[in-house]
């Protein structure tokens, strides 16, 4: 399916390109959330006249992820865990002292930093591997396609 993009889409193509995607992707994702639209002279058009305004609403969205960024690189939020400990008299295996039950979720993250008052959400989280003990972690939020900051989570024992 031959389509005509209205915004950027990652991994995708930029504002007025024309893009050869699968017909699921393309019905399913791209038409009803207004990414794209069916390539036709029309729609070339419309896309061409308006895309100095889409492009200076991509630079403004980048340029707020960029000020979010630039807040939150200095920041770190704590997110309390039960862990497994030795109860007295008790002795565990040296690997599971402090591994967590369960583990921390990128919605976790995400909730750490909006009691802070930054818009943070679950999907610009990025772990490279699950959070599963006690600990300091770099996390990297991605704001915007362009825009990735490192952070530090610290996972402390709940009381």
């Amino acid at each position: 399916m031959r389509l005509l993009l209205r915004e950027r889409v990652e991994k995708l193509g930029h504002i007025g390109d024309i893009v050869d995607v699968s017909d699921g992707y393309g019905r399913n994702f791209l038409l009803p959330t207004g990414k794209a639209v069916p390539v036709t002279s029309e729609n070339i058009d419309k896309i061409e006249r308006r895309k100095q305004e889409l492009l200076a609403e991509e630079a403004r969205r980048r340029e707020s992820a960029e000020a979010l960024g630039a807040k939150i690189k200095d920041e770190s939020v704590t997110i309390p865990m039960k862990a497994m400990k030795a109860a007295e008299g008790e002795t565990l295996p040296p690997d599971a002292e402090g591994k967590l039950y369960g583990s921390v979720t990128a919605q976790m993250i995400a909730d750490a930093f909006v009691e802070k008052h930054f818009g943070v959400e679950a999907r610009m989280v990025l772990l490279d591997q699950p959070i599963k003990a006690l600990g300091v972690y770099e996390v990297r939020l991605r704001l915007h396609p362009d825009v990735e900051v490192p952070t530090k989570v610290w996972v402390v024992e709940a009381e």
